[in-house]
């Protein structure tokens, strides 16, 4: 086993030295944002008939100046810390917003609007911005930005963008289970199909208006939302597994989605950010990170209220920041942060744009050329088809009374190397917000120690390259 450990050091340094380079800087133009209230900024302050409004208080109460901005939070939402993170502004404006400057067109708006969804029918219920719509004033924001910056500047600036999507779960919730407008006419698979050809219809919409850094959010494990704990009547608000189990599903679809999209979308980064993972693991390890409640909002009691009766007639907990939710649907700032923690530390990073300390620009590198991360292997614990290649052997150290069960779930052919590891060992090893280097190590001692039959062989293609598997199990690539 020498060998392995030999790797695993090596891993090890590559990584401090990456992020050692790592730098807030970095060369973002602007920041555009799309989907659903968990990254709305305010738009729907400036829609009359929107039924879903975060433009009262109790929303906001931790915000920059105590006001409700239309923010379905306490506070800040993610697209304003990764704003911030990335030294683009410290808050996002919503593009509804009739006072914006040009500095605000330029440096980039939000288009999302709070009860919107991939499927039509979402934003219908609630008087919001569909999806479409939010393209069509993309469009006439791109208008705006040529009569300020000039083509050229402007074809620039959106090239250099980073570009957010954040939608689904709305519509799942609504369509599917809590309402049967969906459900009646197809199963929960067919209607990921759906929801994903949409969302693969808008990712192509804003490339083709010239956007190539885009980030795509997966779903959170929605049976873990209180509304949804209170709906389906759990005893011990227990998370509703079904649709934790449906919501998983529709990533792994999803990923897969974007890995061919990939392929179709010259000069594109497309760039997945899983935010099932982070969610569940600040639900199993709360007591770690400060929270206490993670089944009920802070908004009453936590079990039903949401816009608009979480409204300043209704009491609210005392420190929100000891909540994984704000109110029944939406998560805390508190929760915001470690999510926007996970993306700037593991998401960001694959869009390829990097600065270290001294400002030289530093490109996404691989190890297909640098032989020195794999070691021989003397001992036959790990050999590949390629020099640059290892297959994984032994014997699984990690077993998993579920692990049976959900290899029946799940068929990992076809699936990503982080995926088959999950279904194979039991266990699943996604970004974790501030443990970069410690998360790394345990994932790749796990996967070392697992049984992953045909690894290199059929199964993931012949010969799997050691910085491959390192990318998708632990979610992003290690720089040199």
């Amino acid at each position: 086993m020498e060998p392995i450990i030999h790797f695993i050091i090596l891993v090890h340094a590559c990584t401090i030295v990456a992020m050692s380079n790592y730098v807030t800087a970095s060369k973002f133009s602007s920041i555009l944002v799309f989907g659903d209230s968990t990254v709305d900024t305010g738009n729907n302050n400036y829609i009359e008939a929107a039924l879903s409004r975060g433009d009262h208080l109790p929303y906001g109460k931790d915000f920059p100046g105590h006001e409700a901005s239309g923010r379905f939070s306490n506070g800040k939402l993610v697209p304003d810390m990764i704003a911030s993170f990335l030294n683009i502004k410290d808050v996002v404006p919503p593009y509804l917003d009739p006072n914006l400057s040009n500095e605000d067109l330029l440096t980039g708006v939000c288009f999302a609007s709070g009860g919107s969804g991939l499927d039509e029918m979402t934003a219908a219920s609630f008087n919001v911005l569909s999806m479409n719509k939010q393209i069509e004033y993309f469009k006439a924001y791109i208008i705006r930005l040529k009569h300020i910056a000039g083509e050229n500047k402007t074809k620039e600036i959106l090239a250099n963008a980073l570009v957010i999507f954040c939608a689904g779960a709305n519509d799942v919730i609504l369509n599917f289970y809590d309402l049967p407008t969906r459900s009646l006419f197809l199963s929960i698979e067919q209607y990921h199909d759906v929801l994903l050809d949409k969302l693969q219809i808008l990712i192509k919409d804003v490339y083709d208006l010239g956007c190539r850094k885009i980030g795509i959010a997966g779903i959170p494990p929605i049976g873990c939302t209180p509304i949804q704990i209170t709906v389906k009547l759990v005893l011990g608000r227990k998370c509703v597994a079904n649709q934790n189990l449906d919501s998983e599903k529709y990533n792994l679809k999803l990923q897969q989605r974007l890995r061919r999209l990939q392929t179709m979308l010259q000069g594109s980064r497309l760039v997945y950010a899983d935010l099932y993972y982070t969610v569940l693991n600040l639900i199993n390890q709360s007591e770690k990170y400060g929270i206490e409640e993670t089944s009920r909002g802070c908004c009453g009691l936590g079990i039903i209220e949401a816009t608009p009766i979480c409204n300043q007639f209704t009491p609210v907990c005392p420190n929100a920041s000891k909540y994984l939710f704000w109110d029944s649907v939406h998560f805390s700032e508190v929760s915001y942060k470690y999510l926007a923690n996970y993306i700037e530390t593991e998401v960001i990073p694959q869009t390829g744009v990097w600065k270290d300390r001294e400002s030289r620009d530093v490109e996404e590198t691989s190890f297909e050329d640098d032989k020195s991360v794999v070691e021989d292997d003397k001992d036959g614990d790990i050999g590949g088809a390629k020099s640059d290649c290892v297959c994984f052997k032994g014997v699984d150290q990690r077993p998993n009374k579920n692990s049976e069960k959900r290899k029946e779930v799940y068929k990992p052919e076809g699936f990503s190397l982080r995926d088959i590891v999950w279904a194979r060992c039991g266990k699943r090893y996604p970004a974790w917000p501030g443990m970069v280097i410690n998360r790394m190590l345990d994932a790749l001692e796990s996967v070392l120690s697992c049984y992953v039959p045909g690894l290199c062989k059929g199964e993931v293609g012949d010969g799997v390259p050691i910085f491959e598997i390192h990318r998708q199990v632990c979610g992003y690539m290690v720089l040199v």
